[in-house]
């Protein structure tokens, strides 16, 4: 038992040296020298979450990052999600080309996955340019409508927010993406340039009652005038049992 507990005292300081130094700035081949030293000598290289990748990543040590996936940390999916997520961190265009590098090194351990391009697709689309994210899907062989389904609807509304005409007109001619449900989010939220441009699209669209006092409550009072909360028993009791300071202002300002 006393043995158990040393060796488990020792891999969890080896993996706190080993992360510490995944924090740190290479310098000149000594960083990664030390980081491989401590794998030999044990250190999980998953430790933390994958955390030596997340780090790796976020400070572009692409040295370290070639670095684990030698060693095989992309046997663990979170690690490959790391890499995904590089695009995120920084100034993208700076990185664009050690990124898809570094894309194409992980595919040939794993094999292709659409999981490494979402988050580009995702913020390609978001920034209006579409030309971009159809390049990249023909030169990898997906499709344009993998790319459009991938889209995440929060993203979408960002692409409204954001005017992207361009974006919004390629996702809508690869995916439906408007229901009711979209709606209520949109709704809840209080954004009533989304809601209002899913309503030029579907106009027999209706929130949920529920989403409609989900924005009063939260201060949208505006989403009223485009949803009118019917004042069934109901909605009045959950007003006043929520004390829902905005439905009961709501209420009062109502003709008698």
């Amino acid at each position: 038992m006393m043995l158990e507990t040393f060796e488990r005292e020792r891999r969890k300081e080896l993996n706190k040296e080993y992360l510490d130094l995944c924090k740190q700035k290479d310098r000149k081949g000594l960083l990664i020298a030390e980081v491989e030293d401590a794998l030999a000598r044990g250190a999980d290289i998953e430790a933390g979450g994958c955390k030596a990748m997340y780090l790796a990543v976020k400070n572009h040590n692409f040295s370290l990052i070639n670095l684990l996936i030698r060693k095989g940390i992309l046997k663990y999916p979170l690690a490959a999600g790391y890499i995904a997520s590089m695009c995120e961190f920084g100034d993208f265009e700076t990185y664009r080309k050690q990124f898809f590098e570094v894309i194409d090194k992980a595919m040939t351990i794993t094999g292709f996955s659409l999981d490494y391009f979402v988050p580009f697709f995702n913020m390609a689309l978001v920034h209006g340019d579409a030309e971009d994210a159809k390049a990249v899907a023909d030169k990898y062989g997906v499709s344009y409508k993998q790319v459009a389904d991938c889209v995440y609807e929060r993203i979408i509304f960002e692409i409204i927010e954001n005017d992207a005409t361009d974006s919004l007109t390629f996702i809508e001619s690869y995916r439906n993406w408007i229901n009711e449900k979209v709606l209520g989010v949109a709704v809840s939220a209080g954004n009533l340039k989304v809601a209002e441009y899913i309503l030029s699209k579907e106009s027999s669209l209706v929130p949920p009652v529920s989403s409609v006092c989900d924005a009063v409550f939260n201060g949208y009072r505006e989403v009223l005038k485009l949803f009118p909360v019917p004042l069934t028993p109901q909605v009045l009791s959950n007003a006043s049992v929520s004390k829902d300071k905005g439905m009961t202002d709501y209420i009062k300002s109502l003709p008698r």
